[in-house]
């Protein structure tokens, strides 16, 4: 285990990192081989900074990223949203997720985040095929706050959806897996 070099993308993505969740992976590369998803979940959701809480992030733009969300939920469902960080943990470096929402109480409502540095042209915040948001840099980092507001607000709404649809397709497989038990 030892820090490697870092690009100078690499350093940038760092310092967001900071920005949105209070640490950044430092570089270190402590997983030896590959963790399965299950278990890198797992163990982010079991370690937590000591600075972080799920319900109110510590830093402004972790904050900004957890009301977005919770303002395109439903009332009721707002108190059980939580935002983990991942950070430096085997879901970040082997599967790419640098945080991610639940639901607490919603089985597979986990919706991930992948902070990225690097700019591409008419980048936005949007779902890879895996799934996971990606959320750009340049997109909140020397913007005017209502530009940084639209942004959050976009992610938000994106991730709101996801959860929901993610809660709605479980309510049906579960509904559906009660029905065919009766027969």
């Amino acid at each position: 285990m030892g820090i490697l070099p870092l690009s100078e993308s690499e350093k940038t993505g760092l310092a967001f990192e900071m920005e949105v969740f209070g640490v950044a992976s430092s570089g270190l590369r402590p997983w030896s081989s590959y963790i399965p998803f299950g278990l890198a979940l797992q163990d982010a959701y079991n370690h937590q900074p000591a600075h972080w809480d799920p319900t109110t992030p510590t830093t402004r733009i972790g904050r900004k990223m957890y009301e977005a969300v919770a303002r395109h939920l439903p009332e009721e469902v707002r108190p059980m949203l939580r935002f983990y960080v991942a950070v430096g943990r085997s879901l970040d470096e082997c599967h790419g997720i640098d945080g991610f929402f639940v639901v607490d109480g919603w089985r597979k409502s986990f919706v991930g985040i992948d902070l990225v540095a690097h700019r591409r042209k008419n980048r936005t915040c949007k779902f890879n095929r895996n799934g996971i948001l990606i959320f750009p840099r340049h997109r909140v980092i020397g913007k005017s706050e209502a530009e940084i507001e639209q942004t959050f607000d976009e992610a938000g709404k994106l991730i709101a959806e996801k959860l929901l649809t993610r809660r709605r397709r479980q309510g049906t497989r579960n509904q559906f897996v009660a029905y065919t038990a009766r027969k």
